[in-house]
């Protein structure tokens, strides 16, 4: 009885083997175009994925070029103002006025000035450094953690200032680089350059003369000499992006004339 059951049973699977068998040779151009056409849907997706992400990084690089290219101001009155970005070596005229710019709006100005019209006084040099705005803006972006390079400058002006022999007024009219070297670091993978320079200022000085009790008008020349490191990787921040740091600063300090010097001059 078993025997005949598994009999049965085997022709039955037969049967169907048989039938699937049939089915496929009768159909399979059916099914071949049914499987060209599912490959065919498939590559058509992966293409149109493809094509899609394409454009998308194409749109995207667009947008990162114009907007990294460009810098964009509001100014007061609410209009935006588009300025194109450029690179700028530091043989460049524009990175030699940042480096004077940044001298003389720190360190260069008369007694009114760093005295906010006598308001503010100064006990030490030190005072200087870390009271007044304008000479604590510098170093905390270019020179320190170095005090050793701003001491003398600071001693001397201080001295002055005490003494009542710095001027009240002194504009800076015109400058000029008398030297300015750059050298580059032959290491590789070392990006930090060094700059020797000298600048000569033109300077207007006005002063009140206390033996004549009269203003004194006089142009000074005003040279100054000084090194710096600039590495961008160690020392840039927002309040520095060229990386500049002043590893040493020589600023000879203005004395007023006194009235004797202004009489033998008349003479």
């Amino acid at each position: 009885m078993k025997t005949n059951q598994r009999g049965s049973k085997s022709n039955k699977d037969g049967s169907i083997f048989a039938k699937i068998n049939d089915f496929i040779s009768l159909n399979s151009f059916v099914l071949l175009l049914l499987i060209l056409g599912i490959w065919f849907h498939q590559v058509f997706i992966v293409g149109s994925t493809v094509n899609e992400l394409q454009q998308n990084q194409n749109k995207m690089i667009h947008y990162l070029k114009k907007n990294v290219n460009k810098v964009y101001f509001l100014s007061a009155s609410g209009m935006a103002i588009t300025a194109t970005k450029s690179k700028v070596s530091y043989a460049d005229e524009r990175f030699k006025s940042y480096l004077v710019n940044e001298i003389t709006d720190s360190l260069i100005g008369g007694n009114i000035v760093l005295s906010s019209n006598y308001k503010i006084t100064y006990a030490s040099a030190n005072e200087l450094i870390t009271k007044n705005k304008r000479i604590k803006h510098f170093f905390n972006r270019l020179v320190k953690p170095h005090g050793s390079v701003m001491a003398p400058y600071a001693r001397s002006l201080h001295r002055a200032i005490v003494e009542g022999k710095y001027p009240e007024y002194i504009n800076v009219i015109s400058h000029r680089y008398d030297k300015f070297v750059i050298r580059k670091s032959s290491k590789k993978n070392n990006f930090k350059t060094k700059i020797e320079a000298t600048i000569v200022l033109r300077l207007l000085v006005k002063s009140w003369v206390r033996d004549l009790k009269a203003w004194d008008t006089r142009e000074v020349p005003l040279r100054i000499n000084f090194d710096v490191i600039v590495d961008v990787d160690k020392y840039a921040n927002i309040g520095n992006p060229f990386g500049v740091h002043f590893k040493s600063l020589d600023i000879p300090i203005i004395h007023k004339p006194t009235g004797t010097e202004i009489m033998d001059a008349k003479r």
